[in-house]
């Protein structure tokens, strides 16, 4: 009995150190840069590099090619792209969230989905008060759809809370404008295409616009002292 609860004891050892040393965040990284050194030494374009550590890449292999291309080329750079594998593993949006989106036919309905989902986690880790944490997982959502009031004013509200008011600034007043057409749109869900679980109902958004508007003021104060 005793030999046997010594070889279970070692193989939960032995598994934890692997876990630690190929599974981790680092590790994904360090592995995502060495393909992505691979790739530039045989000559391909920057495009197809950030494509290639996308498509070749575990379960990521299964996705649709259009819906790739695309989100490599809105992450734009390979520290983006790392980021963004890194950040989809470790929440495993690859398998649970990735494959329903990419399996609409127009890439750009996929990219808004992706983004208020990683708005979603966004505002999850801004509301734990981890504000370092959402705000890296809400530029990442900013870059993939840069001119969004779902990915602006999240990203405005944790520069808020954390003192970086004139930071905030620009986002709210851009991110307002946009709410602001979203808001007198009549078929305002249709329009996006997308799920109104990810955005929440028209009577929760109008409610949000109005507490926006309120730090938005806030920070204008606080950035002319």
């Amino acid at each position: 009995m005793e030999l046997w609860i010594g070889i279970f004891i070692l193989l939960v050892v032995i598994f934890v150190w692997f876990l630690r040393t190929f599974g981790s965040p680092k590790a994904t990284a360090n592995t995502l840069l060495k393909e992505y050194d691979a790739f530039e030494r045989s000559g391909v374009s920057e495009q197809d590099r950030l494509f290639k550590l996308l498509a070749t890449r575990g379960s990521w292999k299964d996705l649709p090619s259009p819906f790739l291309h695309e989100l490599a080329s809105r992450l734009g750079n390979k520290e983006n792209v790392i980021q963004f594998v890194v950040l989809s593993e470790r929440h495993q949006f690859d398998q649970l969230h990735y494959p329903r989106l990419a399996a609409d036919d127009d890439p750009k309905n996929s990219m808004l989905g992706l983004a208020a989902l990683l708005s979603s986690l966004g505002n999850t880790l801004q509301n734990q008060g981890k504000l370092g944490d959402a705000e890296f997982v809400q530029l990442l959502a900013l870059r993939i759809q840069p001119s969004q009031h779902f990915t602006m004013l999240p990203l405005a509200v944790t520069y808020y809370r954390m003192g970086r008011y004139s930071d905030a600034v620009p986002l709210f007043e851009h991110g307002l404008s946009l709410l602001e057409e979203f808001e007198k749109k009549t078929e305002w869900m249709e329009q996006l295409s997308m799920p109104a679980d990810l955005f929440g109902s028209k009577a929760d958004i109008e409610e949000l616009g109005v507490a926006y508007r309120n730090m938005y003021d806030v920070c204008v104060k606080a950035s002319s002292l």
